[in-house]
């Protein structure tokens, strides 16, 4: 069994067919990363069921992130010392702006939103996941007043004790969570 379908066992989409469609899906996925889903999926009909996974009212980012979130935080309370990395990624839709709770990027003309990943590595630089997501979207100042509000939160707790600029914390596997 590889390490990714070990994850994704403990998936939970409420359906026991919700469940077996999304590990086949992650590890189709998984086994191709760099190309698009139905490159991935091999067939137009293994792509609409794919869309029609991702369409379902039960399947969320965090439901489907949620067996590897808590695979990441039981790998890093292994380990003395962890390397937190934060990064931003900007996901631009500017051709498709029919998608809901989209906002303006660095110009008015692009629309998307901000992915704000951490990713938990060991001082080595071996991976440990991913321990938690978020994304931003911007508002225009003349919507709102403010630049950017979150559109949805991990509800993750920070597993990397005093990690707000630091870049490593010592923990040890006893130590508990402290909220971001």
């Amino acid at each position: 069994m590889s390490a990714l379908a070990a994850e994704l066992h403990a998936i939970d989409l409420g359906d026991q067919r919700l469940n077996r469609r999304a590990r086949r899906l992650l590890e189709q996925l998984g086994a191709k990363p760099t190309v698009s889903i139905p490159a991935a999926c091999g067939g137009w009909g293994e792509t609409r069921a794919a869309y029609r996974l991702f369409d379902h009212p039960e399947v969320s980012a965090e439901a489907v992130l949620a067996p590897h979130l808590a695979c990441t935080e039981e790998h890093l309370r292994a380990e003395p010392r962890v390397l937190c990395i934060q990064g931003t990624t900007e996901l631009d839709y500017s051709t498709n702006r029919g998608i809901a709770d989209l906002g303006p990027l660095n110009y008015e003309s692009r629309w998307g939103l901000y992915l704000y990943p951490t990713l938990v590595l060991t001082p080595e630089r071996v991976p440990l996941g991913l321990l938690e997501v978020h994304t931003w979207v911007r508002v225009s100042p003349a919507v709102s007043g403010s630049r950017a509000t979150p559109t949805a939160r991990s509800r993750r707790r920070r597993a990397c004790a005093g990690s707000r600029g630091n870049a490593a914390s010592t923990r040890s596997p006893s130590s508990s969570a402290t909220p971001a």
